[in-house]
Order: C-alpha cells, then sequence, then structure tokens
C-alpha cells in the first residue's frame, strides 16, 4: 500500500515541478529550457503513472514497459539538454554582471543605490572618491548624512516624487566628510533590486556650471547697471542740461528791462532749446527702444543698418533670411537687434574684414541667427579668459542672449574669420 502513495505523491511533486519551470519562463528571455525540463518532469510524471498501473489494473503489458524505458531515455535527455542551456542563461547573467560593474565603478558620474528608507545599498568608488567616505562608511549611512541642511530636510519630498513619477531630475548639494558643499545635478529612477524597489541615482559636478551662471549673472547685472548709468548721464549732460537753459531763458523773459528785439530773439532761442530738447529725448527713447523695430520689424530694421553701412565702402554686409520669417516678440527683436549691431561694430572696429553674412532662419519654434565675418580673427579662449572681451562687448552680448534664455557659440582663430551662433527657442 505504501508504494502506490508514493508514485501518487511523485506523480504530483513532479506536475507541480513541472508548472513551476513553466512559470520561471518570465524570468528570463530565453524559453527553451524551462519548457525542455516541464517536459522532462511531465514525461518523468507519465513513467510513475506506468509504473501505478500495476497497483490499479493487477498487471502490465511489455508494450508498456518498453514504452516507460523510452520515456525514461527521453526525459533524461530534455532535463541534460535544459540544464546545459540554464548553465548558460548563469553564465550570461554573471557575465552582464561583471560588465554591469565594470560600468557602474567606471562612470565618470557618482552613481548610488538606495532603498525606499534612503539607506546606502550601492555606491560606486566616484562618490568615495567624491565624499571622502569608504565604501563601507557609505553602506552604513542615511541619504541626509551627505546632503547640506539646505537639502536635507527635502528629502522625503523628493522620494516620494521619485516614487510617484518613477524618475526625476532635480538639482541638490552634496556634502563631503570634510564639510565642503558640493552643487550637483541629480538623475534617479526606480528599479527592482533583488525583488526589491530601490532608487539608482547619478549625480554630476555641477560647481564649473553654477560658477558660469554666476558669471552671466553679474554680467547681465553689470550691464543693466552701465545702460542705466549711460541713461542717466544722458538725461543729465544733454536733456537736463536744455531744460535748466531753457529755464534761465524763460526767467530772463519775466525781466521789464528787457527791450521787445531782445525778448524776440530770447523767444526764439527758447524755442529752438525747446526742438533740440524733443529731439534729444527721442533720440534717448529711440536706444532704449528702437523706433525702427516698433514701426518696421527685426528684418527690415537690419536691413536698413546694413545698407547704410554697405554704402560707406568699407565692408559689405549679406542679410539672408526666410520669407516666410515671422515677426518675433518685440522685445526679443529688440534684444536680436542690439546684438546683430554689437556684432557688426565688433567687425568694424577689430576683425579688418570686408564680407559678413548674415543669416536668420527659423526651424519648428527655435530661432537660429549665424553671423561670420572673413576677418583676422582672434583666440577666443584667452580673450575670454583674460577679460580682454570688454573692448569687444561680449559680455553685453552674452547677457543680452541669456537674457532670452539663448545659446550663444563663438568660433575664431587667427586669419580664419569669426563665425558666430545664436540660437533661441521661441515660445
Amino acid at each position: 500500500m505504501i508504494t502506490p502513495i508514493a508514485l501518487i505523491l511523485a506523480i504530483l511533486i513532479q506536475i507541480i515541478a513541472a508548472v513551476i519551470a513553466l512559470n520561471l519562463i518570465n524570468v528570463t528571455k530565453r524559453r527553451l529550457p524551462w519548457i525542455l525540463i516541464s517536459l522532462g518532469l511531465l514525461l518523468m510524471a507519465l513513467r510513475r503513472v506506468i509504473e501505478l498501473l500495476p497497483f490499479i489494473s493487477g498487471e502490465i503489458q511489455n508494450e508498456l514497459t518498453c514504452f516507460d524505458s523510452w520515456l525514461g531515455i527521453t526525459s533524461s535527455i530534455f532535463i541534460i539538454i535544459g540544464i546545459i542551456l540554464i548553465g548558460q542563461i548563469f553564465y550570461s547573467l554573471n557575465r552582464s554582471e561583471k560588465k554591469f560593474k565594470i560600468l557602474f565603478n567606471s562612470s565618470s558620474d557618482e552613481i548610488y543605490a538606495i532603498d525606499y528608507n534612503c539607506r546606502f545599498i550601492e555606491v560606486n568608488q566616484v562618490v568615495c572618491d567624491a565624499l571622502g567616505y569608504s565604501k563601507e562608511e557609505l553602506l552604513n549611512m542615511h541619504l541626509k548624512n551627505i546632503k547640506s541642511a539646505k537639502y536635507a530636510e527635502l528629502i522625503p519630498s523628493i522620494v516620494d516624487e521619485i516614487k510617484l513619477k518613477e524618475h526625476l531630475i532635480f538639482e541638490s548639494e552634496h556634502k563631503t566628510k570634510e564639510g565642503k558643499i558640493i552643487p550637483v545635478e541629480i538623475k534617479s529612477r526606480v528599479i527592482d533590486y533583488y525583488r526589491e524597489k530601490a532608487i539608482l541615482s547619478m549625480a554630476r559636478n555641477i560647481t564649473e556650471r553654477k560658477q558660469t551662471e554666476r558669471k552671466i549673472l553679474n554680467a547681465i547685472i553689470e550691464t543693466e547697471e552701465k545702460e542705466k548709468e549711460r541713461f542717466a548721464k544722458d538725461l543729465h549732460d544733454g536733456l537736463g542740461t536744455l531744460l535748466s537753459s531753457i529755464n534761465i531763458y524763460i526767467n530772463m523773459l519775466k525781466s521789464n528791462n528787457l527791450e521787445e528785439t531782445e525778448r524776440e530773439n530770447i523767444l526764439n532761442y527758447t524755442k529752438g532749446l525747446i526742438d533740440e530738447a524733443i529731439h534729444n529725448a527721442k533720440e534717448i527713447a529711440n536706444d532704449l527702444r528702437p523706433d525702427v523695430i516698433s514701426r518696421f520689424g527685426l528684418i527690415p530694421a537690419i536691413k536698413a543698418h546694413c545698407e547704410i553701412i554697405n554704402k560707406s565702402g568699407l565692408v559689405t554686409i549679406n542679410v539672408n533670411y526666410d520669407p516666410d520669417f515671422a515677426k518675433l516678440n518685440e522685445d526679443l527683436e529688440v534684444a536680436l537687434y542690439r546684438v546683430i549691431l554689437e556684432l557688426i561694430n565688433n567687425t568694424l572696429k577689430h576683425a579688418s574684414a570686408n564680407e559678413v553674412e548674415i543669416t536668420l532662419e527659423q526651424e519648428d519654434k527655435l530661432l537660429i541667427l549665424n553671423y561670420s565675418d572673413n576677418g583676422i580673427g582672434f583666440d577666443v579662449e584667452r580673450t575670454l579668459e583674460k577679460k580682454a572681451h570688454k573692448g569687444m562687448g561680449l559680455s553685453n552680448i552674452i547677457s543680452r542672449i541669456t537674457a532670452v534664455n539663448g545659446t550663444f557659440k563663438i568660433f575664431s582663430s587667427a586669419n580664419k574669420g569669426t563665425s558666430v551662433i545664436i540660437k533661441i527657442r521661441i515660445e
């Protein structure tokens, strides 16, 4: 009685094992090994059924005995092939894991993984080098231990947002073992880590970028202050002086000792001063916002300015643009107009060029300005580093383009001219 029960249990166990093997198909992309092992287990279960038959019918035919032998051979072949293929899967996984570890540890960025409790579960060597901790120290630390005070309190809300969106790019600050603060840009995403959810993050040091942003901001502020200073000077030295003179002559007109001829001369002179003051006020207003832009738009304003320069014979300026070039926001047109005038002024002053090409293009929501001359060129990097660009107005150009969320790239070298590419996203 024990033998039939054992056979029945063996049949059930082998069928369950076959089902489990089939369910493992989803674990890897390779299905064949699990199918073969499942078939092998099912054939083994069928052999147990054949062994059970004598206990049920009392006899077994020779044909079934022969069939049972072939089932044994077939099931063994299936299982052996399946095991060999599974071995290849494990070898491939092991090789992939080694490749991942090489990439993980050879990255130039800080890469680390934390669990949902914000405790470190894996870090690469770059994290250790950047923060000054050993790997063992970091794996026993909480994420807040490497954050500046400002960002430590933001950890729960940021982690909740990563869990919700499953990926996030944000800026933060890391604090080294010595207490130094490092600004970083972090890209995080939710991953499966040994059947548990975790957050994998890649942090990049953006100290240099922050310094550049600070320089640009300072350049913008400096430019604005210079504009205010120039505006104040124009008002004081030009319009202010004229108004003061007008005031003096009006007070003279109050005198009863003036002859009619003198009064008439003072009135005419005062009227002339008033006309000059009006003209001066228009010039100041035009400096703030060129009237030609308001009346005609960017392209006609540039063409008109370039035509005047072309008549001088000093340089030939070609303006190229798409006939369907759409009118832009007036503030953007003013900014571009001033930038182009500044570039032309640089060419006339410093480049010794005889030809300039200006091209304006619109691609979807991107405005592209290409400016080039065939002048003597200059060393861009050295010029920017030594701040020799002050005389060239490059800081003004960069600050104006940054103010309208654009990018500015300049290419130049000795005797090869200068090329400028400006790209601005149009809302």
